[in-house]
């Protein structure tokens, strides 16, 4: 597990991790405290953050276009990590629901034809992209319910 995770749509930093206590200590940067989590539940349901350079590759577009964007108001801030002894700021990261919220985004912003088709569109699948984020080789495709179902690609 890395060191820094999103977990109830907030980020943490991982300080301790006892296992013999199935306990994860972590840092809440939103609630400004150290909280205790159960290490099971933590390991199932933590989501894995992105740096603005990983945000810029796995969506195509490059770190000043994003940077562009968010100064423009077209995808919100992200939130910026400090350090938590001094308190001084250190990056921005993403979460992976953050990503698939800017992929929208930027596909409502694309050029459209007179029956509101994209065109010349270098953006990557909702399914690609879930596939690059977890880093897999599997294909995701949109179910009944809405929610993105994993099907297994032949290599």
């Amino acid at each position: 597990m890395k060191k820094l995770f999103f977990l109830n749509d907030e980020i943490h930093q991982r300080l301790v991790e006892i296992p013999s206590e199935n306990v994860i200590v972590a840092w809440s940067f939103p609630q400004e405290k150290r909280i205790w989590y159960d290490r099971s539940y933590v390991r199932r349901e933590y989501g894995n953050v992105y740096s603005l350079k990983e945000v810029s590759e796995l969506l195509n577009e490059s770190e000043v276009a994003i940077f562009d964007y968010i100064k423009r108001g077209i995808i919100s801030r992200p939130f910026k990590i400090y350090n938590i002894e001094t308190k001084r700021p250190l990056r921005f990261l993403w979460s992976e629901k953050e990503i698939l919220d800017i992929r929208d985004k930027l596909y409502d912003l694309a050029p459209k034809n007179k029956y509101g088709e994209p065109f010349k569109l270098k953006l990557i699948s909702k399914g690609e992209l879930l596939s690059k984020m977890r880093k897999d080789n599997s294909y995701y495709i949109k179910g009944e319910d809405g929610s993105f179902v994993k099907v297994w690609k032949n290599i």
